[in-house]
């Protein structure tokens, strides 16, 4: 009997709580107030409903527009025509890094493999392996530390 009332309490308890216990967001993606709070200058992109992408950095919000600066020119798009907005920054490097080495590393075991099965194997296939991973892992470390990544943030989306 009290394990029954210890248990509806509890269901009681957690059905009284608000939504945002729940996982539901307070911060709405769909308020255009979040963008008028961008600071000029950030990085930014701008998608519309009429498929168009604009990448710059912002130069003034209104009401009725976002002004994005791209190749030294200013692109007006207007509130009603915008689809997306998000902010654009640099990437993780070590995520980078991490990507690059994992793809540096397939494509050397892809190499070795394929250098191994045209000239008929070796009896030091494991080595020729390791090697062509550790090298290719290598290349892409370093490919992956010069091409960082951008992490892009949504700040706004129309319904």
């Amino acid at each position: 009997m009290v394990k029954q009332t210890l248990l509806s309490i509890i269901v009681f308890i957690l059905l009284a709580q608000p939504m945002l216990l729940f996982g539901q967001s307070s911060n709405e993606k769909d308020d255009w107030a979040s963008v008028m709070t961008l600071p000029v200058g950030r990085g930014l992109r701008v998608d519309t409903k009429s498929k168009k992408r604009f990448e710059g950095t912002l130069n003034n919000v209104s009401d009725t527009s976002i002004t994005v600066l791209r190749d030294g020119k200013t692109e007006i798009i207007y509130q009603s025509d915008v689809k997306k907005v998000s902010t654009v920054g640099k990437g993780s490097m070590g995520k980078s890094i991490a990507i690059g080495t994992g793809i540096g590393a397939g494509a050397g075991a892809g190499s070795a493999g394929a250098l191994l099965g045209a000239t008929g194997g070796s009896d030091a296939t494991a080595a020729i392996l390791a090697i062509g991973i550790a090298i290719g892992a290598g290349i892409g470390a370093a490919v992956g530390a010069t091409l960082r990544g951008h992490k892009r943030t949504l700040i706004y989306q129309s319904k």
